[in-house]
């Protein structure tokens, strides 16, 4: 007996919600950077977090159990997509495949109290896994062009230490003054657990803070009316200082003059000190009020330099 009546009213009219548009603009960025999506099982095995060298009290290993599971691999909600993804990769790669590039995303379950008295906290990740013609820096490179297509500008890479990961090939994921995530090379114990006889490459990050990070405008400067001036210089550090705090410490001390910083050459051997690395950057300078000259871009580069000195004890190469 309802009568036949036309819908109205701009509710009528479906559209996706910031979540869905977000979801697919990094899914098409991943597939842009040579990455296939992959979609796996929530379910889990407890016996992945021995593989993933969890320790025993690490906060992953609580766990939403399955009441009715299908069977012992099948009997967690996963806290942490490495697993799956290693899975696949290790899939690839022992039926001959050179080279694999995946990324999925997917909810972690995370239980906000054990035992359980209310649902998990389903936390949207994003996983990736490459093996292959890659490093390190393959994977670093990817997720710093994510970030710069989402119009996410204040992040930066910190050295991080994890048990699933290398210890010295890992970097933490920082957005603002938050860890948005982890990516690195798998411990060689923890690609041996998952038959993999190669190096490989993974993370996890946080689609939430992403989200919450992106900007949807985009913003446009006025063409610059001065010219720059551009100078390179070379400096000798302790091989473990960390290239993104000096270049920190170059922005910082160049100011607003410093438009572009870029590091071109990282280098180790013949001619070098034992201990020591050589660094060298090409600094772009430029101000909006004046046209800079030779003196203001050495006067600038002095005070690097002496910055440099102080903070890292660096030496002019």
């Amino acid at each position: 007996n309802v009568p036949k009546t036309i819908m109205e009213g701009s509710w009528v009219q479906g559209k996706k919600t910031l979540k869905e548009k977000l979801e697919d603009q990094i899914k098409d960025v991943l597939c842009g950077l040579g990455l296939y999506e992959i979609q796996t099982y929530s379910f889990e095995s407890p016996g992945v977090f021995d593989k993933l060298r969890l320790p025993e009290e690490h906060h992953l290993r609580r766990t939403v159990e399955i009441k009715n599971p299908l069977g012992e691999e099948y009997s967690i909600m996963r806290t942490t997509l490495l697993s799956s993804m290693l899975n696949v990769l290790s899939i690839n790669y022992n039926r001959g495949i050179k080279g694999a590039g995946l990324y999925e995303i997917a909810p972690r379950f995370i239980p906000r109290e054990i035992p359980l008295k209310q649902l998990p906290d389903e936390k949207l990740t994003i996983s990736l896994g490459i093996y292959g013609d890659e490093d390190f820096y393959s994977l670093k490179g990817r997720v710093e062009v994510l970030l710069d297509e989402l119009k996410i500008r204040d992040y930066s890479f910190r050295r991080a230490q994890h048990p699933s990961y290398h210890p010295g090939r890992t970097a933490e994921v920082v957005i603002g003054e938050e860890v948005a995530g982890i990516i690195g090379e798998a411990h060689p114990d923890v690609a041996k657990a998952y038959q993999i006889d190669t190096r490989v490459y993974m993370g996890e990050i946080d689609f939430s803070l992403l989200m919450e990070a992106s900007q949807s405008e985009i913003k446009y400067s006025p063409l610059p009316k001065y010219p720059a001036i551009t100078r390179d210089i070379a400096v000798l550090v302790d091989k473990e200082t960390e290239v993104g705090r000096i270049a920190e410490a170059i922005e910082e001390t160049g100011g607003e003059l410093v438009e572009k910083l870029e590091l071109f050459d990282v280098y180790t051997g013949k001619q070098i000190p034992d201990g020591k690395k050589s660094v060298a950057y090409s600094i772009t300078l430029r101000s909006k009020e004046r046209t800079l000259v030779d003196e203001d871009a050495n006067r600038i580069v002095k005070d690097i330099l002496d910055s440099l000195m102080d903070l890292f004890g660096a030496k002019l190469r």
